[in-house]
């Protein structure tokens, strides 16, 4: 699963330096700024004696199977999981290639409210359940949030979920990715961590035209013992802190 850096090579033409015999490879990743690669390290350097087919992870507002996927490398690697999304025809690309997974068609709550509106974009990635999303995103980069179609959808509480397909089943939960357009916070701020202890959570704090999130994403987490490992172009990611751990 390794692929010649696309960089390097470009770097080696510009300054006209040659090209290498024996170039290095990079490793593949699918998530949009290779955070998939950040969280498969930690995972490793945490569980050395686990196979990769028993991690499980929790994809809420998982949009495509590969593209942009923050999961889709466990996937590659035999791990599995619970993707929950909105959009019906990407749920139905997850039943087709992702098999191994349960695939949910729903919302992850950010209220009190069982359905809400959700808006298909054109841009699919920019689909959501929020209208202010939409609009910041409008007026701040003015393509692709145009709404083709809505339709009501189920919301669903984070925590049932995590009761329901991990605690249940005896099943450890190792990596929680949030990616809902707009209402991250609000889902995060609903998780109950006594029933919900991912190893591992990555959350999206940049919503376009609007103050950051950053703060409010790390006050939380942080009282309830994560670290903050990463901060990168669009997502936080944060590590179950075990007390005996030196990161």
């Amino acid at each position: 699963m390794n692929w010649r850096n696309p960089n390097e090579k470009h770097e080696l033409v510009r300054l006209e330096m040659g090209d290498i015999e024996n170039p290095i490879n990079v490793p593949h990743f699918y998530g949009q700024h290779a955070e998939d690669l950040v969280v498969f390290g930690l995972l490793k350097a945490r569980f050395q004696q686990q196979r990769f087919r028993d991690w499980s992870y929790l994809d809420i507002g998982a949009n495509h199977p590969v593209h942009c996927s923050n999961t889709y490398l466990f996937y590659r690697c035999g791990a599995s999981g619970v993707a929950v999304e909105p959009n019906r025809e990407m749920a139905q690309l997850f039943k087709k290639h992702r098999p191994r997974d349960r695939v949910i068609i729903a919302g992850a709550k950010f209220d009190e409210r069982d359905t809400a509106k959700f808006r298909i974009t054109e841009n699919n990635l920019l689909s959501t359940f929020s209208l202010e999303f939409i609009d910041s995103w409008k007026r701040v980069n003015g393509s692709g949030a145009k709404i083709i179609s809505s339709e009501d959808i189920a919301l669903v509480d984070i925590n049932d979920l995590v009761q329901e397909n991990f605690l249940e089943k005896n099943r450890k939960l190792h990596l929680l990715n949030i990616d809902v357009e707009g209402y991250d916070l609000q889902v995060l701020k609903r998780i109950d961590f006594r029933i919900a202890q991912p190893e591992v959570i990555v959350v999206e704090y940049i919503v376009p035209g609007q103050p950051e999130l950053s703060k409010e994403f790390c006050e939380i987490l942080e009282s309830n013992n994560y670290i903050l490992i990463y901060r990168g172009r669009l997502n936080l990611i944060f590590l179950r802190n075990r007390g005996e751990d030196k990161i």
